[in-house]
């Protein structure tokens, strides 16, 4: 038996270090379930990406025939605690073929998202089709912490950013009661605790931002 893929799926995000989002559980709705069966379709989902193979006949089209245009339902549950706060609304573009954007998906943050990828599934081994959910990465001001046993000269450390374009100023600002910071803190008795903050908001990210310097007296 020869196979081939009939589609693929994946969810983007730019917070992620890969550039994908391998957070959610994807799986088929039960009506996609029974079309796969029917047309011996493997389903296949790891690391945020899904892919769907087909048997083929000798034409090199799905050995049972998909008619016309036929949809696939996939379901995006369990998405994870931090989500809504890196992700900045809650719709989403669905890209075909890392074409345009062709359709904005409203997106809940809780489980029962529901993605219909609508195509005519006709020739998986010359044209497999690919499909990508995009998000944006929410904006925030950043921080850093500092804390430093040479309590009396704490004030000579700052934050600078040696990116040559639009460096972004960092200032110090003020430890709240309930950060939870704090609980680090106590634990170095006679520590100095210093909070900087970015001057403007950063898209959340993985990593860290690039070309930060701790400077001493400077």
């Amino acid at each position: 038996m020869n196979y081939g893929v009939l589609m693929s799926f994946r969810v983007r995000h730019p917070y992620y270090r890969s550039g994908y989002c391998s957070d959610f559980q994807i799986q088929p709705a039960e009506d996609t379930a029974r079309l796969l069966r029917r047309h011996r379709c493997s389903y296949k989902a790891t690391g945020g990406i899904v892919r769907i193979m087909v048997e083929l006949g000798q034409t090199g089209a799905p050995f049972i025939p998909f008619t016309g245009e036929s949809t696939i339902t996939l379901e995006l549950v369990n998405p994870p605690p931090h989500f809504q706060t890196i992700t900045r609304s809650t719709t989403a573009s669905l890209h075909k073929n890392d074409g345009a954007p062709y359709e904005v998906i409203n997106f809940s943050y809780c489980a029962g998202n529901r993605i219909a990828l609508t195509a005519a599934f006709t020739n998986p081994e010359n044209e497999p089709l690919n499909f990508e959910l995009r998000f944006e990465a929410a904006e925030h001001k950043w921080l850093y912490y500092l804390l430093t046993n040479q309590a009396e000269t704490a004030d000579s450390f700052n934050i600078k950013h040696t990116q040559t374009s639009n460096p972004i100023a960092w200032i110090r600002s003020v430890v709240n009661s309930d950060d939870p910071i704090l609980q680090l803190a106590g634990r170095y008795p006679g520590a100095k605790l210093i909070r900087f903050e970015s001057s403007a908001s950063i898209p959340c990210s993985e990593q860290p931002v690039a070309n930060l310097s701790l400077c001493y007296g400077t």
